[in-house]
């Protein structure tokens, strides 16, 4: 859309909307009172390329009334009516998208669930065709094009199929639950629904499909499904695996409890729990102890939003209320570290690390060799040819961490997301807490509030959360 045009010319002002449907004159009364006749004023819009969408009849108002420092609309185009891409609309009930009480302690947790489950022969998706427009044109005669709507096309996937009366209606094929995997993919996995909790009664379960838990995960139990699982109660020190997302009421892992999703997770509250999400990680109240990891953002800011102790890695945004506490419990919060750059980076450790050791060895082995040397002045053959070996081999580890080094430097750059990362702090941000991103750290010392951190190439930088 172009910038509002303005004109001014003795006592005209000529002002042109911003999508230029539209043209305004304002007669200022500081030029002397005089009204132009109606010749002057179309003479005026002429000259300003604005010659067929002349509203005669306003001009003769304004000039007849006498209407000084009013804009009035002299001429009129025609606003464009935009065509519509096609799109598609779920017809699932989705409880996740309802809007909730702001008193979390209102909801009903045992009636609503956020897996989307559906009968068979029920319609699932609808394709919405796109919509033709109406082409607008401007006060100077330019044509404002309505465009072309994008054609969409029905999702595919396992167990559903297409209404053979309706090719816009995409069905349900079998009992289960949607998972949505992409834009162009949508399975309907089976659903299993467990009245209570996961305990002896039960055993661990591997299920292909998705899973409602209406009451805990007890300690020491394995829970795994290939699509989303949702707990209405709490996962205690057991691992809850699904292929999809996990929602639970919260996690108390007494350092034992892992979730793991190819999704995302989302809880009320954890402690002392492992937790690594495919996309995101978003917490009501509170993440304590934890060790998270998210292939995307992680969120604490309903509620208390605190977070405190453990390692917090995200691959772009980390959000909180509070971030440690009053105690400095030391905490390390890490945004930047995609998936692929922790990997790398681990692989990269444990090959200096093995570099370091074996160059520590070998210089130990020539401080001895030196310490002969000037013991005995002479040396045999073999001690001459076993230090000239172990110079060759320190040589080699030295070229090799040199190496080492400038590989991180490349994984650092191919791997990060440090453009794109930050750490938003919207209340307070205590000592004791350890800020890393992919090429610097910074260790706080100092309480700040409401502050936002980001990885700038000259360093870290601090700045308002907005």
């Amino acid at each position: 859309m172009k910038d509002k045009m303005r004109v001014l010319e003795g006592a005209l002002i000529l002002e042109i909307s911003e999508d230029r449907t539209e043209a305004f004159i304002t007669i200022r009364s500081s030029a002397g009172g005089a009204v132009p006749d109606s010749e002057f004023l179309t003479h005026f819009l002429h000259n300003n390329k604005i010659t067929d969408c002349i509203i005669a009849e306003e001009l003769d108002r304004v000039i007849s009334e006498k209407i000084f420092d009013i804009p009035v609309c002299v001429a009129r185009g025609k606003k464009a009516v935009y065509s519509k891409n096609g799109e598609i609309k779920y017809l699932f009930r989705d409880d996740s998208k309802e809007k909730q009480p702001e008193d979390g302690n209102s909801i009903d947790h045992k009636k609503k669930s956020n897996i989307k489950a559906v009968s068979k022969g029920e319609g699932i998706a609808r394709l919405l065709p796109p919509t033709i427009g109406e082409d607008g044109y401007t006060v100077f005669g330019e044509i404002i094009p309505a465009g072309t709507g994008v054609e969409k096309k029905l999702p595919s996937g396992k167990n559903i199929f297409v209404d053979e009366n309706d090719p816009n209606l995409l069905v349900a094929a079998v009992n289960g639950a949607v998972l949505i995997v992409s834009a162009e993919k949508m399975d309907v996995v089976p659903l299993l629904d467990i009245k209570g909790n996961v305990d002896y009664s039960v055993g661990n379960i591997d299920f292909t499909g998705s899973l409602i838990i209406r009451g805990d995960v007890l300690s020491g139990f394995v829970v795994r499904a290939t699509g989303s699982i949702q707990v209405f109660g709490v996962i205690e020190d057991a691992e809850v695996y699904a292929g999809g997302n996990v929602f639970a009421r919260a996690c108390i892992g007494r350092k034992k409890g892992r979730i793991g999703a190819g999704g995302s997770v989302s809880l009320v509250f954890a402690e002392n729990s492992r937790i690594d999400a495919g996309m995101d990680v978003t917490a009501q109240d509170y993440l304590i102890n934890c060790e998270v990891q998210a292939g995307r953002s992680i969120i604490v800011s309903k509620k208390r939003g605190l977070i405190v102790g453990g390692k917090i890695i995200s691959a772009e945004t980390i959000e909180a209320n509070i971030i440690g506490n009053k105690d400095e419990t030391p905490t390390i919060i890490s945004a930047g570290f995609s998936s692929e750059l922790r990997q790398q980076l681990m692989l990269i450790d444990e090959e200096q690390t093995k570099n370091i050791n074996s160059l520590g060895l070998i210089n130990k082995a020539l401080v001895k060799l030196n310490r002969l040397v000037l013991l005995k002045k002479t040396l045999t053959q073999a001690t001459e040819t076993q230090i000239r070996e172990l110079v060759r081999m320190k040589n080699k580890i030295e070229e090799s961490i040199s190496t080492v080094l400038e590989r991180q430097d490349e994984v650092l750059s191919t791997y990060s997301n440090s453009e794109s990362s930050k750490v938003r702090v919207l209340d307070t941000l205590y000592g004791g807490v350890k800020i890393n991103f992919p090429d610097f750290q910074r260790a706080n010392k100092d309480i700040m509030k409401n502050v936002m951190l980001m990885q700038l190439k000259d360093g870290i930088k601090i700045f308002p959360a907005k």
